[in-house]
């Protein structure tokens, strides 16, 4: 099972290389006129401290753990929709432990503060998640899969060492309101991020975009899969390397 995750986890490293590359080299042709980065996708290393509900194990009726500790990588899509002041950001966070596997997709709005390198960011935050037991937790827990939703804020900052190249620290809380063994979560991330522009054409625009999702996709289980022919199709049309794909 955990051999799956690896293997998932190495997918959403190719689907973001796609990305940059075809991004970078699609930017490298256009016209030398400074353009707004409007647009970022990071890469990095995630940590999840989680207060778990109250409950008794299915097996011995034992009290089980209410503090757990989960590791992982997160990906995201960032998009600022007043420049330099409030950005919409997708993040898919993978995070587990020798029991668990939790796969969260989350949707946040962050109001900007850009001063010089440094760019603050403060907003809420929706998630959405499913959780997967392993062995004899799952007997423990009673089931294999659980789902739930919650709400919650992201704070965080990122330094750009050029106008494109940055880093990002991010600390989020979220408060899970729905039937589940997880009440609060409180979760880190460092990431790298790669800010690029999208005024090179609305076929490089869906092109980028489809590769995001599809990454995505790949590891959260998302609807409506995209072809790799078609993104390699749209990546073509501005002259964008497909080899990857």
């Amino acid at each position: 099972m955990f051999a799956g995750h690896v293997l998932r986890l190495a997918a959403v490293l190719a689907w973001v290389a796609c990305a940059s590359a075809s991004i970078a080299s699609a930017e490298a042709k256009a016209p030398e006129e400074e353009k707004e980065l409007l647009n970022a996708v990071s890469l990095g290393g995630a940590y999840a401290f989680q207060l778990d509900r109250d409950r008794d194990s299915a097996t011995t009726g034992e009290p089980l753990r209410t503090r757990e500790s989960l590791g992982g990588f997160v990906v995201a899509y960032e998009r600022e929709l007043l420049p330099k002041r409030l950005s919409l950001g997708l993040s898919k966070p993978f995070y587990f432990n020798s029991e668990r596997f939790d796969t969260p997709f989350e949707v946040m709005l962050k109001g900007l503060w850009v001063r010089g390198s440094w760019e603050a960011f403060l907003g809420p935050v929706l998630t959405w998640n499913i959780r997967v037991f392993e062995g004899e937790r799952a007997e423990q827990e009673g089931e294999k899969n659980k789902m739930s939703f919650g709400i919650g804020a992201v704070t965080g900052a990122a330094y750009y060492f050029t106008r494109q190249w940055g880093l990002e620290l991010e600390l989020a809380y979220e408060y899970i309101p729905t039937d589940d063994i997880v009440e609060h979560e409180i979760s880190t991330a460092l990431s790298g991020v790669f800010r690029f522009s999208m005024k090179w054409g609305s076929d490089c625009h869906a092109a980028a975009a489809a590769t995001v999702y599809g990454a995505l996709l790949h590891l959260g289980r998302l609807p409506y899969p995209i072809s790799a022919k078609h993104v390699a199709r749209r990546l073509s049309t501005c002259g964008a390397a497909t080899d990857a794909l």
